[in-house]
């Protein structure tokens, strides 16, 4: 029986299950202009330093903007340690189980990942899977559980609703702000035993003072981003944290329309 054969110029939608069948070479900075369909889907640096930006690509996989595939699966693969992807159509992609310890903030900056695992990578101290104030990245589901040396995650600017991070027990700073979350902070706690160290409120306050002369401020108005996080109680007890009160909570009379 002939093997099948793909049209030419259809790409095919298997998705790649290990570096064996993805990678046939070794890249360099001098590769040729006419790549094989391997370099095409992914390639191995092994040592590069950008003299512009003075960043090391040391073993590290990129997946350039000529990748034609929606899913790659790299899960176990213990080949790289950094990671680059540009795939312009690339939307799924399994990291999970492998040697990366270093995602930059420019990794997933020019990629269209939407569902990205990196779960069980114990060497992961730093991800920045992130936009910046110009580019907001499609990333909408992370699956970070059970990175038990990551200190560092920031997913800032992105289109982030599904998170896991259970197991990563070790994390210092973990920013979410600017994104599309929709937690209960209690409950947040309460399952991953973290908390964000930035992240957007989902409730606005409006506060009024009936009299400059008495104390007690009132809170006229609650707004509801649709997005965010709160903590149980919210929007009813008034406020979001008591710093953010415009008086001491001993002088908060509640809601305007209960007096």
């Amino acid at each position: 029986m002939k093997p099948r054969q793909i049209p030419p110029g259809k790409p095919s939608r298997k998705t790649c299950k290990s570096l064996s069948t993805c990678v046939t070479a070794k890249a360099s900075p001098y590769r040729q202009a006419k790549t094989s369909l391997a370099e095409r889907i992914c390639y191995i640096e092994t040592r590069r330093t950008d003299a512009s930006t003075g960043q090391e690509f040391e073993r590290t996989l990129h997946i350039p903007e000529e990748t034609l595939l929606k899913e790659i699966n790299f899960s176990g693969v213990k080949a790289f340690e950094k990671v680059m992807v540009k795939g312009k159509q690339l939307e799924y992609l399994n990291l999970s189980n492998t040697h990366l310890w270093e995602i930059y903030e420019t990794s997933f900056l020019d990629s269209h990942v939407r569902n990205l695992d990196i779960s069980g990578c114990y060497e992961l101290k730093k991800a920045y899977v992130k936009g910046n104030q110009s580019t907001v990245i499609p990333l909408q589901k992370l699956n970070a559980s059970n990175c038990s040396s990551l200190q560092y995650l920031n997913c800032q600017n992105s289109l982030l609703s599904d998170l896991s991070v259970s197991g990563c027990n070790n994390l210092l700073e973990f920013d979410v702000k600017n994104t599309m979350m929709k937690e209960n902070v209690d409950e947040f706690l309460e399952k991953n035993n973290i908390l964000p160290t930035s992240y957007d409120c989902r409730y606005g306050y409006e506060y009024v003072r009936l009299e400059d002369f008495k104390p007690q401020w009132y809170v006229s108005k609650a707004i509801d981003r649709g997005i965010g996080w709160w903590f149980t109680g919210e929007p009813g007890r008034g406020y979001h944290v008591e710093e953010d009160l415009p008086c001491s909570l001993d002088d908060f009379g509640g809601w305007l329309d209960e007096i």
